[in-house]
C-alpha cells in the first residue's frame, strides 16, 4: 500500500511493483514544498482593452500549489486561496504574494496594469 503524507493531492491506492523495484519512500513534489507565483510572471505588464467592458475583464493569478490554506494577497488584501483566482484589474503597480497560514510570504511578484 502506497500512502502519502499528510497534505498531500493523491489518494490511498494499492500498487503492485516487481520484488526489489518497489521505492523505499515517496518526496513530496518541488511545488509542495516551494510554492510559487506562476502568473503574472515578475514585471509582467496587463493591458486593459478598451474595447471590452471594464467588468467582462479579469486577470487569473496561478500558483504552483493547490493547498488551498496558502492565500493569494494583493496589495496587502487577500483575493482568494491557491490555486487560482480571478480578479478584475486596476491600473496602477501591484504587489501579489503567496502567503501561508501562519504568515510566511513563500513567494511574491510586482506587476503592472496599463
Amino acid at each position: 500500500m502506497v500512502a502519502f503524507s499528510e497534505g498531500g493531492r493523491e489518494y490511498r491506492k494499492q500498487e503492485y511493483f516487481v520484488a526489489g523495484t518497489e521505492q523505499d519512500s515517496l518526496r513530496p513534489r518541488s511545488a509542495e514544498l516551494h510554492p510559487k507565483i506562476i502568473y503574472p510572471a515578475p514585471d509582467t505588464v496587463i493591458a486593459v482593452d478598451p474595447d471590452i467592458p471594464k467588468e467582462s475583464q479579469r486577470v487569473f493569478f496561478e500558483t504552483s500549489s493547490a493547498e488551498p490554506a496558502l492565500s493569494i494577497v494583493l496589495d496587502e488584501t487577500v483575493v482568494g486561496h491557491a490555486p487560482a483566482v480571478s480578479w478584475q484589474p486596476v491600473p496602477g503597480r501591484h504587489k501579489l504574494s503567496l502567503v501561508s497560514g501562519d504568515g510566511v510570504v513563500a513567494d511574491q511578484v510586482m506587476f503592472e496594469v496599463r
